[in-house]
């Protein structure tokens, strides 16, 4: 409240600069634009979130680590959030409650975080580190996420027509059901991002929902798990993957680096992923429709270490070698085998064949 009566003094003595005239919309406005510092106290960040006003940037006390012992208020304004480096951490001692460390209240606002990092969040629902699930726009520029844990989306869940913009980010060590570091039910992109050591059922870094979209650029993926399906990322609507890497991620039944279920269109465009394994398909298990464009898969493995396919794929100006287990496996979906297209694509050196099964794909034997 100390904050909100700061803020309300700074207009009033604005208006008295301008020949005491009533405050204007515009100085409204103004107000409405200020950046407020934040000490490095969890409650003089609680106060700051309930007092804030729409168009605010909250300025977090650089390198402040904010223990929180009890969940923060829901945001209800659109906000930015300036991290300077600091860190919102969910205290590790015994008897703190499991929270959401950032909780977005209202739809149809705004989230900007930068330079923040989100530490130890629990959540035995949605969002250990960032729960948007009432439809608001989040964006986060750099920051980690690290050590986060929810039954959906271990660190940020994006859910109920939300949409969601990751930049540069750090993801680690995040667990969940449904993706380990980040699970989507409507609309993401996420660019320049890293990936390493989450865990889930299904997702281990990323799951992307029935219904959802997701686009992932120039990102990496190393040594996500899933204990079942898609190791790196697990996707059931549209998934576009372009100019990443997904090494050495697994996955114990489907889909080392990326699972593609049933009702899911997937492009990937300029990837190298190599080295995950899987039961069937280490590189990629496709159910559905998928294109890979210049794009290596090698070093995988599992029953069809590279790609395992069930339906429609699509593969162009790619390179498929040196994975164990097989190049390339033709399988069947309701008896019918899968229809596969390979345009200027080496499938070559893979042990103990190059595609099976022999003959079913043109262009490809042995």
């Amino acid at each position: 409240m100390r904050a909100k009566s700061a803020r309300i003094t700074l207009a009033l003595a604005v208006a008295t600069a301008t020949a005491g005239t009533a405050l204007t919309c515009a100085q409204a406005a103004l107000a409405g634009t200020a950046v407020v510092p934040v000490p490095c106290r969890a409650t003089a960040l609680a106060a700051a979130i309930t007092g804030a006003v729409s168009g605010e940037t909250l300025s977090l006390a650089r390198g402040c680590t904010y223990e929180l012992t009890a969940a923060l208020p829901a945001v209800h304004a659109s906000l930015a959030i300036r991290g300077n480096g600091a860190a919102i951490e969910r205290s590790f001692a015994a008897g703190t409650p499991d929270f959401s460390l950032l909780l977005l209240l209202s739809g149809t606002k705004t989230l900007a975080v930068s330079n923040l990092s989100f530490r130890n969040g629990d959540d035995p629902t949605v969002g250990g580190a960032i729960d948007n699930f009432q439809g608001s726009a989040v964006t986060v520029d750099g920051g980690t996420f690290a050590g986060n844990t929810a039954g959906v989306g271990g660190a940020i869940a994006n859910t109920s027509g939300g949409t969601l913009i990751v930049r540069g980010a750090h993801f680690t060590g995040n667990s969940a059901g449904d993706g380990g570091a980040i699970a989507n039910i409507a609309g993401a992109t996420v660019t320049g991002s890293v990936f390493t050591g989450n865990t889930a059922l299904f997702g281990g870094a990323i799951y992307n929902d029935e219904g959802a979209t997701m686009a992932v650029t120039r990102s990496q993926f190393r040594d996500d798990q899933a204990s079942s399906n898609g190791g790196g990322i697990y996707n059931d609507y549209h998934l576009a993957v372009a100019g990443s890497r997904i090494t050495g991620n697994g996955a114990a039944r489907l889909g080392g680096g990326i699972f593609n279920e049933t009702d899911g269109i997937a492009t990937v465009t300029g990837t190298t992923i190599s080295r995950n394994h899987a039961g069937f398909g280490g590189g990629i298990d496709n159910e559905d429709a998928m294109t890979v464009t210049d794009s290596t898969i090698a070093l995988n493995s599992g029953a069809g270490g590279g790609i395992y396919t069930d339906w429609l794929l699509a593969v162009t100006d790619s390179r498929i070698t040196r994975n164990t287990g097989g190049g390339l496996y033709n399988g069947n979906d309701w008896g019918q085998p899968g229809k596969v297209t390979l345009t200027r694509t080496a499938v070559s050196g893979n042990q103990p064949y190059n595609c099976e099964p022999v003959n079913s794909i043109t262009g490809c034997t042995g």
